[in-house]
């Protein structure tokens, strides 16, 4: 029985609010009771109101949220309300009878109160009789100790008396040990069943509240998952069924019984050695569970389990792809691993892009690609001139001519990397973003990764210390692309380029700022070079003076490197020898080719032509397979008006035919806006025609 649970401030069963609501609620009482015995009706009523009011506002309150029965909230209501028409009744009796009226009206009011408090203690009854009816299961040990209470109750003498039997005493500790009222030893269970570990499960969290004499638990957060994990760590399940899940940052209080039930079953089998597929929400909880140590023996430990998972994995998603570098970078400095990080690295399923190799090597004046089109606005990786060209060709001549441009920048007092790269200052750093990871208290440390990034923790706070990417986006693409149109004529590039603009770069290269008094001197200075004739002058000749040096030739569209030839003069003799053979099998098959065209008609003007434009009809075979609705939006792309809404799906059905007609994308996505490739601008033109 638990009355207080109706009485607004003794409810949570928090002391400071009891202390409050005990002051008022005497308060004003005491004040009513003066009033009614100083003949003051009107105050009297005044100071009820103030009792009845707190019943409401907080019942209210509750109704709303759904937590209190309505009669709750109509109770005080009702009484408020005849509590104000006993006051304007009092009003209106006469000054000789107001006298004998306020003791009768505390009577009736503190009647009307006895009621209503016998009628709550009822209630509370009902639900502590209920409560206490539900019956425990009955288990081994309950069975057991029946058994004993009631082999001790025979086991009692009976004194002989007048008119009654005696009984004899038995001794069921060593006469009847095989009896059913013997002691039995119970062997321990091995494992909880699946449901009744998944509720104890959910008992684990941070306390929040005490609402209506029952605790709430945070059970959402990394520090429940942990403690929750840790209690699961070797729970085994063997499910037939399978219940996806979809949720974002899961953890064990997103899935109901059975998500949980086919999430250890499926990490049961991984713990045997199979990785199968199942929902990305599952392996993200079990990536959670590797971060924070859970069934890890040691670091290395869990670095082998991470690999080993991200491994079999991605073979059915690759979605994981893009945070585990960087988890796996975290994990390695928070729990202070001994062996390189670069070894640990080499282990990945998939290269990692160190950032540390790129920037040596730009120390060593080797400029990557990866480099000079991080955070640009143009791709070059992504132009079907790279993926279907010589790759190494084409990276080589980037990287002379960027040398030839960093020289012309050195000589002008500007250092071409600056728009590149910068060496941060102890930056603020998060270990585990995105990742569902409790942060442990591992005291002052220090991790090298290389000479271009290492991390350090200082009284709880992190910083990382290293070098980073500029975000000069229009800068960075205005010079990849005017190097790409000059790498395209020297190689021999099918397809050209259109010139880039130079508006957006004064903007960039202020930062914003109105007057160019204001901004640094290296700025103007890379603005007005970049504007010059001599931008365009150097990286013309010095990709022209690397296809010349490097022996380099064009066939079909593609750039050779042609080697210096070796001959082996001892191998003439038989060199000639094959050159003969060579020489007598070409006359006889000029001489058969003349006789069969002596006997075969001539082919048809137009046939010629149809062959030629099936070689040469991979535009105009997109422009044929595209619908209606896909030719608008391309012409819409092509002019460069207000796209429609919502055509995301019409981009991928375009970009999915285009593949298969030209084996390339022609539509990228800029800044979130669909924009065509520049160098497939003048096909689409041609190959659409009037339907643009």
């Amino acid at each position: 029985m638990r009355i207080s649970r109706y009485i607004p401030g003794f409810r949570s069963g928090k002391r400071w609010k009891k202390i409050i609501a005990s002051i008022f609620y005497c308060f004003v009482f005491i004040c009513a009771l003066t009033s009614a015995s100083a003949g003051d009706i009107s105050n009297m009523f005044i100071f009820i109101n103030y009792l009845i009011l707190p019943f409401i506002a907080f019942n209210l309150y509750g109704l709303i949220k759904k937590r209190v029965r309505w009669y709750l909230f109509v109770i005080p209501l009702v009484l408020l309300s005849f509590n104000s028409y006993l006051s304007q009744y009092m009003e209106s009796v006469e000054e000789a009878q107001k006298s004998a009226l306020p003791t009768a009206v505390m009577v009736v009011v503190v009647i009307i109160f006895v009621v209503v408090a016998v009628f709550l203690i009822r209630e509370s009854k009902k639900k502590d009789t209920a409560v206490s009816n539900i019956k425990p299961p009955v288990n081994a040990v309950t069975v057991a100790a029946n058994r004993t209470n009631a082999a001790s109750m025979i086991s009692k003498t009976v004194p002989e008396e007048a008119g009654m039997n005696t009984f004899a005493e038995v001794d069921l500790s060593s006469k009847y040990k095989t009896s059913p009222y013997a002691k039995e030893k119970i062997a321990p269970r091995k494992q909880k069943s699946p449901y009744a570990a998944f509720k104890e499960m959910r008992t684990f969290g941070r306390a929040s509240s005490n609402y209506y004499g029952y605790t709430m638990y945070d059970t959402n957060s990394a520090e429940t998952f942990c403690k929750q994990a840790e209690f699961m760590a070797t729970f085994t399940d063997d499910c037939d069924v399978f219940t996806p899940c979809d949720t974002y940052y899961t953890t064990y209080a997103q899935m109901n019984d059975a998500q949980l039930r086919t999430y250890f079953t499926w990490r049961t089998k991984i713990r045997q050695g199979r990785i199968e597929d199942t929902s990305l929400s599952y392996a993200f909880c079990y990536i959670y569970e590797l971060l924070n140590n859970i069934g890890v023996a040691s670091a290395k430990d869990g670095i082998e389990k991470l690999i080993v998972f991200w491994t079999g994995f991605r073979i059915h998603n690759t979605k994981i792809d893009h945070y585990l570098p960087r988890w796996i970078k975290d994990y390695y400095v928070v729990n202070r691993m001994t062996d390189s990080f670069d070894f640990v690295a080499s282990r990945f399923p998939v290269p990692y892009k160190d950032k540390g190799d790129m920037f040596d090597r730009l120390v060593r004046g080797i400029w990557d690609i990866n480099l000079v089109e991080m955070y640009s606005r143009h791709k070059m990786t992504r132009m079907a001139f790279y993926k279907t060209g010589n790759q190494k060709v084409i990276e080589n001549c980037l990287n002379v001519v960027f040398t030839a441009l960093n020289d012309l920048f050195k000589t002008n007092g500007i250092d071409l990397a600056r728009l590149y790269v910068y060496v941060s200052q102890d930056d603020y750093y998060t270990p585990f973003q995105g990742a569902v990871y409790t942060h442990k208290n591992v005291g002052d440390l220090s991790a090298k990764l290389n000479d271009y990034e290492s991390y350090n923790c200082k009284n709880g706070k992190w910083s990382v210390h290293e070098y980073a990417y500029t975000n000069f986006p229009c800068t960075k693409g205005y010079i990849l692309k005017t190097v790409e149109i000059e790498i395209r004529k020297s190689l021999g590039g099918k397809k050209g380029l259109n010139s880039p603009k130079f508006d957006e770069i004064s903007v960039e290269l202020r930062d914003g700022r109105r007057a160019w008094s204001q901004v640094k001197e290296w700025r103007k200075k890379a603005y007005e070079l970049l504007k010059s004739k001599e931008f365009g002058q150097v990286i013309a000749n010095a990709a022209q003076t690397y296809s010349k040096t490097a022996n380099i030739i064009v066939k079909d569209g593609s750039a050779i490197e042609i080697k210096p030839v070796e001959i082996d003069l001892s191998k003439l003799d038989k060199i000639r020898e094959e050159h003969e053979e060579t020489a007598k099998k070409l006359i006889i098959e000029e001489y058969l080719e003349e006789e069969l065209n002596a006997v075969l008609p001539p082919q048809s003007e137009q046939t010629v032509q149809s062959k030629q434009t099936e070689d040469t009809s991979g535009f105009i075979g997109l422009a044929n397979s595209l619908n209606k609705d896909e030719k608008e939006l391309l012409g819409t792309l092509l002019k460069s008006e207000q796209i429609p809404a919502n055509c995301e799906l019409l981009v991928e059905a375009i970009n999915e035919k285009a593949l298969e007609a030209i084996g390339d994308n022609i539509i990228e996505y800029v800044d979130g806006r669909p924009c065509v490739y520049d160098e497939y601008e003048d096909e689409l033109m041609s190959s659409l025609g009037g339907n643009i």
